[in-house]
């Protein structure tokens, strides 16, 4: 088993601005060309919001995201200051307007998870399994 290989990380405050700052920063990485280049901007903003709005980064704390090799997955995560609740597949009525970004995390990724920690706060992550490749494989045109 190897070492997953870290690509890059990027801090910001949990302002919904960033959002967008932490998508570019994703596609630099893997390249705007990249087949999973839309499913990765979207479970990364479903991720980033749900530490915005649920977890002490949203209320003038940080948001880290790192993405990683791990064994040829690519693995994003998103650690937050920590909150009074964890993610959950939370059932919603069809006209709520909120609620189903962890459903399609669920659908749309090979696995996701989470671990919080009281003090330290937690990581939210997900994969996308076999279906990208890593910077030190790739080739330019």
């Amino acid at each position: 088993m190897d070492s997953p290989l870290l690509l890059g990380t990027l801090t910001v405050p949990g302002a919904a601005e960033n959002v967008a700052e932490a998508r570019r920063f994703l596609m630099k990485l893997l390249g705007g060309d990249h087949r999973d280049a839309e499913t990765v901007k979207l479970l990364l903003s479903e991720l980033m919001g749900n530490s915005i709005r649920h977890s002490a980064s949203g209320r003038g704390g940080l948001v880290t995201v790192a993405v990683l090799d791990v064994e040829g997955a690519l693995r994003v995560e998103v650690a937050d200051g920590g909150g009074p609740t964890v993610p959950c597949l939370c059932a919603r009525g069809e006209l709520v307007e909120s609620g189903r970004g962890m459903k399609l995390v669920d659908v749309m990724a090979s696995r996701w998870g989470f671990v919080r920690d009281p003090v330290e706060g937690g990581t939210t992550w997900f994969e996308l399994g076999g279906t990208w490749a890593p910077l030190s494989r790739r080739r330019d045109p």
